[in-house]
């Protein structure tokens, strides 16, 4: 008796949240200088040309702002809570029954986004696997100017790469300084006895480019093992 209460509950819940009024916004059409075009509350987001920069898509929560086209659609548009000039806006189609629900970012057509350089950049985090916290999302905290140098001399190099075998590190967040809540994020590896950077090239180019051992302890705070014994050490746990 308790679980059909509590299933009742739930869907009472439910019933309400979905009854919420948002917003209806409307989709207008694709510009060849602009991608796909938003209107929100008069300010016209746009999709082209690709950016690196994102809204920090784990360490802050999504708000839902309206819909798209109609109120019983399942497209929602989206904030996202420390981009507080919300220079972005996410267009979110949540399918019930389907495994992967379609996102698009949306970033604000009068917002030129600074070049992902080292001068835009102020600050460095690194997040060890498996942290999910919100109160501590980050390992350690990287401000030293010859750190943050350094690790774009590596991403320069950076060069397309494939391949198995690789061990997660952890995520390097590096910080857009104008900006609150906008970032650049880079998976760290061990791959082939050594350490690496993972870059996002736009959209669906991924490049690798080599780090030396004193600059992934610098990343991650504390002394590390060799590339090899990593891989080692975590090839024996699993």
């Amino acid at each position: 008796m308790k679980k059909i209460l509590v299933l009742v509950l739930i869907i009472i819940i439910f019933s309400l949240s979905a009854c919420k009024s948002y917003p209806v916004y409307e989709e207008m059409k694709p510009d060849p200088e602009l991608g796909f075009v938003l209107n929100i509350d008069g300010v016209i987001y746009r999709t082209l040309p690709e950016v690196m920069w994102e809204p920090d898509p784990y360490n802050q929560n999504r708000i839902k702002i309206g819909n798209l086209d109609n109120k019983n659609t399942s497209i929602g548009i989206y904030v996202y809570e420390l981009d507080v000039n919300r220079v972005f806006i996410l267009r979110y189609e949540d399918k019930l029954f389907i495994d992967v629900a379609q996102k698009n970012l949306f970033y604000r057509a009068d917002v030129d986004l600074p070049e992902f350089c080292a001068s835009n950049v102020s600050s460095l985090y690194f997040t060890k696997p498996g942290n999910n916290s919100k109160e501590k999302p980050f390992d350690n905290t990287i401000t030293d100017r010859q750190t943050i140098e350094d690790v774009f001399q590596a991403i320069n190099k950076a060069k397309e790469h494939s391949g198995g075998g690789k061990k997660s590190v952890g995520n390097l967040y590096i910080n857009l300084s104008e900006y609150e809540g906008i970032c650049v994020i880079l998976s760290v590896w061990a791959y082939q006895d050594k350490y690496w950077l993972d870059i996002r090239d736009g959209i669906t180019t991924y490049k690798l480019t080599e780090i030396s051992h004193e600059l992934i302890e610098k990343l991650v705070g504390e002394e590390l093992p060799t590339a090899k014994e990593y891989l080692e050490q975590q090839t024996s746990g699993e």
